[in-house]
């Protein structure tokens, strides 16, 4: 959905794939999209130094994931100040909430590629996604909420 919508569109920025294309389905994204000279796959990137500058400097974070819970590169990509854009889903929204752009179709990606040239809003979402690393997504917070998860498990098995 994500390649197909920036491929459709008339924009002059990049794209950066990060992610094994080596896969079938990586094989498959790559010979379908390969020959737009604006995708740029880059492969696995493990660096840890790297992944953050690219989301702090891009101009979209693409947000791929449809499935799962509280995803890791998506509170990277909120500490980083990225601007994203997240397939819309009940787990995304759960982190994001109204503090990001969504997506259900490369349709949707088009529009909000085209759409993307600085908006207000945007400053208001990244400050939002700052605040809420910092008082949700900050491990003290995630270790308490363990505990207390655990203690309430056991009370609950001694009943």
């Amino acid at each position: 959905m994500i390649l197909e919508g920036f491929h459709k569109s008339n924009s002059e920025k990049t794209f950066i794939v990060i992610g094994n294309h080596h896969n079938s389905y990586g094989k498959l994204m790559y010979s379908k999209y390969s020959h737009d000279k604006r995708i740029h796959f880059a492969g696995a990137v493990y660096d840890a130094e790297i992944t953050n500058t690219l989301r702090a400097y891009c101009k979209l974070y693409f947000h791929g994931h449809s499935v799962g819970g509280t995803n890791p590169s998506l509170l990277e990509a909120m500490a980083n100040g990225s601007i994203i854009v997240a397939h819309d889903n009940d787990f995304n929204r759960a982190v994001l909430k109204a503090d990001a752009y969504y997506f259900k179709n490369a349709d949707d990606v088009l529009r909000l590629v085209v759409k993307s040239n600085g908006h207000k809003e945007s400053a208001i979402m990244v400050e939002n996604n700052f605040v809420k690393i910092e008082e949700q997504y900050n491990w003290p917070n995630i270790v308490s909420m363990y505990e207390e998860f655990i203690i309430d498990c056991y009370n609950r098995s001694k009943k």
